[in-house]
């Protein structure tokens, strides 16, 4: 109960900035629930299972909406659809990922709160975008025209990996992905890979209420 007020209480400060007209930044993801850790499969798996397994967890792709206050440097990260596509020649198949995200908030001080289920086990979880320290690599790429670099965890048990362009100088990202300096377009953890779909600017953010509104429905 004491988790559910807090939560509450962020949502209420959260609702605040939103009926007001300031402007958003809205960038959109896509989830797909595999990583190339995930599927490490061993020599003898043969490629048809590696396969398909590839194609039937590829055919998840979840659908989500990350709004960042520019103002107030507050962001939501919410799941906005699921869209399953079928193996062709095998539409009986289905999966249920491990690692299903919610909803992400995080605040200006850098703690966030966040609900995801984990092997069909509801949780919150509440921590600090800091908790994770980056390695730089040099690397880069182009992703939708922006120059990303490379970054992954130091704690090598973590095996998360981003890209994150510098051009566009703002500490947000998918979840909890937010403490790089810029952008983060790509993100890959144990279970999912996200990557980014559209970005764009918003000044009249009447329709942002209505993702409080989604967030209390997930409580």
């Amino acid at each position: 109960m004491k988790n559910l007020n807090l939560f509450i209480a962020l949502l209420m400060s959260v609702s605040m900035f939103s009926q007001k007209e300031k402007q958003i930044l809205k960038i959109e993801y896509n989830l797909i629930p595999i990583s190339q850790y995930y599927f490490n499969h061993d020599a003898s798996t043969p490629q048809e299972t590696k396969d398909f397994d590839i194609a039937l967890r590829s055919g998840y792709k979840f659908n989500f909406s990350l709004y960042y206050d520019l103002k107030e440097k507050k962001s939501v990260f919410i799941l906005d659809t699921l869209i399953v596509t079928k193996v062709k020649g095998k539409e009986d198949y289905w999966t249920d990922p491990e690692n299903k995200i919610n909803f992400c908030v995080t605040e200006k001080d850098g703690s966030y709160k966040r609900k995801e289920q984990v092997f069909d086990q509801e949780i919150y979880v509440v921590g600090n975008k800091n908790d994770i320290e980056w390695e730089f690599l040099n690397e880069t790429k182009d992703i939708l025209g922006y120059k990303c670099h490379k970054a992954i965890s130091k704690n090598k048990e973590l095996l998360y990996s981003v890209w994150f362009t510098k051009e566009i100088p703002i500490q947000t990202g998918p979840s909890f992905f937010n403490n790089l300096p810029g952008v983060v377009l790509w993100a890959e953890d144990y279970f999912n890979t996200i990557s980014v779909s559209k970005i764009s600017y918003e000044k009249n953010i009447r329709n942002y209420s209505n993702v409080n509104l989604k967030i209390l429905d997930m409580l």
